[in-house]
């Protein structure tokens, strides 16, 4: 069983079609990308998934249940952090878990232990303004993680981050999204990250708004694998279905 399925999912917006019959199985531990240009329909489909939007037709399953228009079901990370200006770092992370019924301590005491692997030590009393957008998006990771739910959803994550501070973070992800154990589907419209991420890679025509390629990666996934002859013919392969449309 395929631990999230998306089955024949159309959405229309007055008159206009803007996901078209889109259908991905997305087997349990592995990273599903969602590949295309702005317009293509990427982030309408993650809200539906999250079910903060309803399909024209088509359906949505986790574990073999249908979660169609049900909200609170998977994790999602939006492209910005959504950091509350107000509240401390620890008091971001633990929002999920206070608002599912966590008592403070609890919370805090839960969050805490993850500190060390998103890299965010010494944070805990600091205000958003106060810590740089490489912290923030690793502070908005841990708070999305600990969501706590099988499949997390990740809306170009790194795409607000320069590329120095993105370098970086591709290095830390890399290391600790084994370790992490879930299930992701992350958009993205930069074909270096899909590569570098993907298990499997869905190109969305920001034309048909269908999907018009699946691949499958295999790669070792570090950021040495951007300058070895596979990785480059398969950049080229993605360049050339994308040019075609």
């Amino acid at each position: 069983m395929n631990k999230l399925e998306i089955k024949n999912i159309k959405k229309i917006y007055n008159k206009k079609c803007v996901l078209d019959d889109i259908s991905i199985s997305i087997e349990n531990n592995t990273t599903t990308v969602i590949l295309g240009p702005s317009g293509c329909g990427k982030t309408t489909l993650f809200n539906i998934v999250a079910g903060f939007e309803s399909p024209s037709a088509g359906r949505i399953f986790l574990n073999g249940k249908e979660i169609t228009n049900m909200t609170g079901k998977v994790s999602y990370m939006t492209q910005k952090d959504l950091l509350l200006p107000y509240k401390t770092v620890l008091e971001n992370v633990t929002l999920p878990l206070v608002l599912s019924g966590k008592d403070k301590y609890t919370a805090e005491e839960k969050a805490k232990k993850y500190f060390s692997t998103f890299l965010i030590d010494k944070t805990e009393k600091k205000y958003p303004h106060e810590i740089s957008g490489g912290t923030r998006q690793r502070v908005a990771f841990l708070r999305t993680y600990m969501q706590n739910k099988d499949v997390i959803l990740l809306d170009e994550p790194f795409n607000a981050l320069d590329v120095f501070t993105k370098n970086k973070m591709y290095s830390w992800y890399l290391k600790i999204e084994k370790n992490l154990q879930k299930t992701t589907l992350l958009i993205t419209h930069d074909i270096d990250e899909a590569l570098l991420f993907a298990d499997i890679i869905h190109i969305i025509s920001g034309k048909s708004h269908k999907i018009i390629s699946s691949l499958k990666i295999f790669n070792n996934k570090n950021l040495d694998c951007l300058f070895l002859k596979d990785f480059i013919k398969l950049k080229r392969k993605i360049i050339n279905i994308i040019s075609s449309i």
